[in-house]
């Protein structure tokens, strides 16, 4: 499920929750399209267990995160 967040200034945030552990290039195409000045994070909530930086305003944080 890709997510994206806006405020009234027109700043874009993008989440996607992924239900597997890994990454690959085609599970960030979505938040890869997210880019430019109004982008100011991406981020990926995998199921795995370690937090990976993916570029630029971008990483994967485990989904247990959001509860820890």
């Amino acid at each position: 499920m890709d997510l994206v967040l806006g405020d009234a200034a027109g700043r874009l945030v993008g989440i996607k929750v992924q239900g597997a552990a890994a990454l690959g290039r085609r599970c960030l195409r979505g938040l890869a399209a997210l880019t430019g000045s109004r982008f100011l994070r991406g981020v990926v909530l995998p199921t795995g267990r370690t937090p990976v930086p993916l570029g630029a305003r971008m990483e994967a944080l485990p989904v247990a995160s959001l509860w820890a």
